[in-house]
């Protein structure tokens, strides 16, 4: 456990939990004691987010998306750094598109705490969808989403006219590299961008990621950014569970460290 702390502390989250992962805690064991934190949480919070940026937001009882992570989301902690870049680049008049928004977390967050005044939600399940729209009403956004199918090239040109500001955030598991177009990248060069990297998915990935970067270079100021790790003693309702309980109220439920390619308007640089 000493270990998993210290690696905690370097901010080296996957290794972390790979140090609570030995003979004495199996997978069952883990994945029980994460149910118990989490139960706990959804009593004590009603299933909503408690802390951060989209405190307040209802959660959806049975998510689309994600299962493992409704801890995190209460906590407010889930993929806080994407979290964090939405809120840098709101326009509280402005428009959001959320491509591959599974539930609805950060479309329905971003827009209940009037980070943006409208979404356009891609989803290509027809029950993520579903809970998406439930979730939204439940969250008195409905008015201010729309929801599509699945994304494509021609759909993304449609949805906005070229010149609009706002944010982006991709995350379709590897897709990114097939719909992030240089004609979609072109017409969408006013918005902030927040792309999911998923190079770990598809074959070729690496060289499909080098693409990627390169071709958005040529458009937007680029960067990369990791995971980061909140502070587990930060929580006061977490302070009746040993330190190993604690780690798994934050995690994700991720099989490898992510990276996000973040894109910033030439004209918005500086």
């Amino acid at each position: 456990m000493r270990k998993a702390i210290r690696k905690l502390k370097q901010g080296k989250w996957s290794s972390a939990f790979r140090a609570i992962s030995t003979p004495h805690h199996s997978e069952l064991k883990i994945v029980s004691a994460k149910a118990e934190v989490c139960d706990y949480l959804k009593r004590l919070h009603g299933n909503t987010v408690a802390h951060g940026t989209f405190r307040g937001m209802h959660l959806p009882e049975a998510s689309y998306w994600g299962q493992t992570d409704t801890s995190a989301k209460i906590l407010g902690t889930y993929e806080r750094q994407v979290t964090d870049k939405i809120a840098e680049f709101a326009q509280p008049d402005g428009l959001m598109m959320d491509i591959g928004s599974a539930d609805g977390y950060f479309a329905i967050g971003a827009l209940r705490s009037g980070l943006f005044s409208r979404c356009v939600c891609f989803e290509r399940s027809e029950k993520g969808q579903s809970v998406l729209r439930a979730n939204a009403v439940k969250n008195g956004v409905m008015d201010r989403v729309t929801i599509l199918g699945e994304a494509s090239e021609a759909q993304i040109l449609a949805a906005v006219p070229a010149g609009q500001t706002g944010v982006v955030l991709c995350d379709i598991e590897g897709g990114e590299f097939q719909v992030l177009s240089e004609a979609v990248l072109q017409h969408l060069s006013s918005m902030h961008i927040i792309v999911e990297l998923h190079d770990f998915l598809v074959e070729k990935g690496p060289d499909l990621k080098a693409a990627l970067v390169d071709l958005a270079s040529k458009i937007f100021d680029v960067e990369i950014i990791g995971s980061t790790a909140p502070d587990p003693w930060a929580y006061p309702e977490l302070d009746a569970f040993t330190d190993e309980k604690r780690l798994l109220a934050f995690s994700e439920g991720r099989d490898a460290a992510m990276e996000w390619l973040i894109l910033r308007p030439r004209a918005a640089a500086g």
